[in-house]
């Protein structure tokens, strides 16, 4: 673990190194955070060391624009003294610990030891599935939700998380009618802090046996949110679920177009509609620009009325990628289970629509999709 000091003088600095012992590689010693981001993007180290001093407000501040940059980064608080009114803002910032100066170097090894010794068992290779609407209305979020549901119906020893990405008009928490606490903007700011227990345990549980990563609607006093953060968040999250569903709404932002270039298979929600067909087109264009592994989009293809080879041939090519599947026109079913809070398998298990979800769902967890999965890792390691 290389340990980068800064805001201390250079011979503090290496006194502090010389206290982590063994437990650390030493790195660079820079003046402030200012300096420590050219010096982070340049030599990556595993952890921040960063002494607070008389201003801590500022420094902490400082703290979240670096790891709203490197979300992956580790950053310990260096302070001379400890009171409550500190210690929470040091944890709101994002930082891992909070090492007492006065404490060293006993306190110091102990911060150390902390990460060294994190919960990294039951890991799972997981794959994320992104959902990106071709305009607002198409039922991105229905879709994200009731798909979710479906894939643990299928597989019910899998883990599946479903993660709103839509943070100014998401309602993915409303729509299943749980309380989203903690929410997805908690762990995109303290991704790096979060243990095993806290990825898989503390997102509520649906009763249907999925987490969900949902949002509260408040984003007054949220920080804006980088596609560094979303990437990583999507990277942590495929550690400790199978399946990753990723609702990202119909917004072309950066936060959109992270997830969808980092997840392993990206879905494009679409009517029969003029108007969802040209923003179809327009998203699939997008991504084809901003994904350097020019990895496929395939389109669903909701409220579908008429399913016919030729007519499907037709939205194939209006759109501008293949179909992966088609989602029964069922307004009726679709909008009652919403009012009562439930999912489509809960409320009309008998309906066509039901059946769809369970043919999509099969196509994620099939024995003939895991072998492709299998093959792929296979040949990515021999890359």
């Amino acid at each position: 673990m290389r340990m980068m000091v800064a805001g201390m003088g250079e011979s503090s600095a290496r006194r502090l190194h010389e206290m982590a012992g063994t437990l650390i590689e030493p790195d660079r010693i820079v003046k402030g955070l200012k300096a420590a981001e050219s010096e982070i993007t340049r030599d990556a180290p595993d952890l921040l060391a960063v002494y607070l001093g008389r201003s801590p407000g500022k420094r902490l501040a400082g703290i979240r624009r670096l790891l709203a940059l490197f979300p992956a980064l580790q950053v310990v608080a260096l302070v001379d003294t400890e009171h409550p009114e500190l210690v929470k803002m040091i944890s709101a910032a994002g930082c891992m610990d909070m090492v007492v100066l006065a404490d060293c170097p006993s306190d110091l090894q102990r911060a150390l030891r902390a990460l060294q010794e994190r919960d990294v068992t039951d890991a799972v290779d997981g794959e994320a599935i992104a959902l990106l609407g071709a305009k607002g209305g198409v039922g991105t979020t229905t879709i994200a939700c009731n798909l979710a549901d479906a894939i643990v119906t299928q597989a019910p020893e899998k883990r599946v998380a479903l993660v709103d990405l839509n943070f100014y008009m998401g309602d993915v928490a409303l729509l299943l009618d749980i309380t989203p606490q903690p929410t997805t903007l908690t762990f995109l700011s303290r991704a790096a802090q979060a243990d095993a227990k806290t990825w898989t345990e503390s997102p509520p549980l649906h009763r249907r046996n999925f987490r969900v990563f949902g949002l509260d609607g408040d984003l007054e006093s949220a920080a804006p949110v980088t596609a560094e953060q979303v990437v990583f968040l999507i990277e942590r999250l495929r550690v400790w679920y199978d399946f990753v569903i990723l609702d990202c709404g119909s917004d072309i932002s950066e936060a959109s177009l992270a997830a969808c270039t980092t997840a392993d298979r990206r879905l494009l929600v679409v009517t029969e509609q003029l108007s969802a067909r040209l923003g179809a087109r327009r998203r699939v264009q997008a991504l084809r620009i901003l994904d350097p592994q020019r990895r496929s989009t395939q389109a669903i293809i909701n409220r579908c009325h008429d399913t016919s080879p030729e007519q499907l041939q037709r939205m194939e090519q209006s759109v501008g990628v293949t179909i992966a599947a088609t989602l029964t026109n069922a307004w009726r079913e679709v909008t009652t289970a919403l009012e009562r809070g439930r999912t489509l398998i809960e409320d009309a298990p008998r309906a066509d629509i039901t059946a769809d979800f369970g043919r999509l769902a099969e196509s994620f967890v099939g024995v003939g999709h895991q072998e492709d999965r299998r093959k792929k890792a296979f040949f990515d390691f021999f890359r």
